[in-house]
């Protein structure tokens, strides 16, 4: 049942708690962790991909590899908001440990990030409310790649 509740509200706290096998209350879900660095962590995020984004000249080459650098980015940044929210780390150490994550585990984050992405595609393509379901799946599926990958704590299922 706890996998109900995630998918009705779907934040990264959230997600958190149910792979430490907390349960999740819509209580909980106004009581983020590490509020102001998640934030931060998030900002830096923004602020990179939008000068990646800028660094786009005119011209369809150009574009397209603006777009590469940002999948690219977004790639190795994947635990950036999940090492702030769960571990605490300042937004930069936040972005290294990520980018240090995927790197000693590209195949097994490239198999989550196509999930993950394939879930928000499917979502869209349900007359984007189905985005209500597969966005807080796709979340979990993050959370548990960060918690395999970075040997953190995962919940045993429960019945």
């Amino acid at each position: 049942m706890r996998f109900a509740t995630a998918a009705r509200g779907g934040s990264s706290t959230d997600a958190l708690d149910i792979a430490d096998g907390r349960p999740v209350t819509v209580g909980s879900f106004f009581k983020p962790r590490n509020f102001g660095t998640v934030v931060l962590a998030g900002a830096l995020l923004s602020v990179i991909s939008a000068v990646l984004e800028l660094l786009s000249l005119p011209g369809f080459l150009f574009a397209l590899l603006s777009f590469v650098a940002i999948v690219v980015f977004t790639f190795f940044a994947l635990f950036t908001i999940a090492f702030a929210t769960d571990r605490g780390l300042a937004p930069i150490d936040a972005l290294k440990a990520s980018f240090s994550t995927v790197r000693a585990h590209i195949g097994e984050t490239l198999l989550s990030f196509l999930v993950q992405g394939l879930l928000v595609v499917v979502g869209f393509a349900a007359c984007v409310v189905g985005i209500l379901v597969t966005g807080p799946i796709a979340l979990l599926v993050q959370v548990y790649t960060y918690r395999r990958l970075s040997r953190g704590p995962i919940a045993p299922l429960t019945p």
